[in-house]
């Protein structure tokens, strides 16, 4: 896993254990075959730590560390992504039927105003036929 990376480190097996915070690991020692180094919380128990206080085996397990996070990252931002994509389909699905929705709308709206305009003008013609027998009878009242 680490070398996907480009990380080359000189042990080569790497066991990690977390507990909350804290991170603890086994790293194989490359110096003797078969021996794994205990590392916890910046320490380790190799001969190489107690002389220097740094040591590979830490570093090992700190970029072991770092790729598991990296890792971990990368599959939420894909899931991310993916449900982006799915959110993105449906707006464009539920966009294409207010879409259809609107032209129903607007094609039945054009049907009321022409129903209207048809209904509208009977209506006043009749109006004015009761109209003019009305206007008679008060013209003759008038005269």
């Amino acid at each position: 896993m680490l070398r996907e990376y480009g990380i080359t480190l000189r042990g080569g097996a790497y066991k990690t254990i977390r507990n909350g915070t804290a991170t603890a690991g086994l790293v194989s020692s490359a110096s003797h075959p078969g021996m794994w180094h205990a590392v916890r919380d910046g320490h380790c128990d190799c001969e190489g730590f107690s002389f220097r206080g740094k040591c590979s085996h830490i570093e090992a397990l700190e970029a072991t560390a770092l790729v598991e996070a990296w890792e971990a990252h990368k599959q939420e931002r894909e899931a991310l992504e993916r449900e982006a994509e799915e959110l993105a389909a449906r707006l464009e699905a539920l966009l294409g039927k207010l879409a259809q929705a609107q032209e129903a709308e607007d094609g039945a709206w054009r049907q009321v105003q022409e129903m209207a305009q048809e209904t509208g003008k009977p209506k006043e013609k009749k109006r004015e036929e009761k109209a003019a027998p009305h206007a008679d009878t008060l013209a003759g009242a008038a005269a």
